[in-house]
């Protein structure tokens, strides 16, 4: 790592704990909380940023085959080069990390390169969440920003119940206009979280 990247490094972790600091100072948890809330949040999205600048970089060398320079005496493939023990591409195998590193690449063209929409906007999202939507983006490009507006307001799993049902709101999935609708009862299970129609 070069000696700018540890400085800068340095300084993102000291302001995280000098603030840190100051907010467990306070002693209203409510206030604690929601400050440490914020303080995460910012985190997170500077995480999300450099997934988008890792997609960038990413595109480059796929596109340019530079990985292929890696090793002169044989052919190196993509799935090698992501699956590199000092490369930490999430994933456990190398079919996973290739993936993933295909996932950023994809997200970062369609909503970076193509698109040109705010980096920020998208590190809010997330990129799992925008690699959901790639396609739907893709295929109707003029509706790109109803799929940004739901990827901003919508869970995962009811963005992807949105994109399997063509697009619809879940008001217009989940309304049933049918006479014969019955309660019924849910059982969860507090330890594992199983749930089942029957008491365990």
């Amino acid at each position: 790592m070069s000696i700018q990247k540890n400085k800068a490094l340095t300084q993102i972790k000291k302001i995280q704990k000098d603030e840190l600091i100051e907010i467990v100072k306070d002693k209203d948890l409510a206030s604690v909380h929601q400050k440490l809330k914020k303080l995460l949040k910012t985190i997170l999205i500077v995480g999300q940023i450099q997934f988008l600048e890792a997609g960038k970089v990413l595109h480059y060398i796929k596109e340019n085959k530079t990985f292929k320079l890696e090793d002169s005496s044989r052919n190196v493939s993509w799935g090698e080069f992501c699956s590199q023990p000092d490369f930490p591409l999430p994933g456990v195998t190398t079919e996973a990390k290739r993936r993933k590193a295909d996932m950023l690449i994809r997200v970062y063209s369609t909503f970076r390169k193509k698109f040109k929409i705010d980096p920020f906007v998208l590190a809010e999202i997330g990129y799992t969440k925008l690699h959901m939507i790639a396609t739907e983006v893709e295929e109707h490009p003029d509706m790109i920003n109803d799929w940004i507006a739901k990827s901003q307001q919508l869970t995962e799993p009811d963005l992807l119940r949105e994109i399997s049902e063509g697009g619809k709101t879940l008001k217009e999935i989940n309304n049933c206009s049918h006479l014969h609708v019955k309660e019924i009862t849910i059982y969860k299970c507090e330890d594992c979280g199983m749930t089942s129609t029957t008491k365990f």
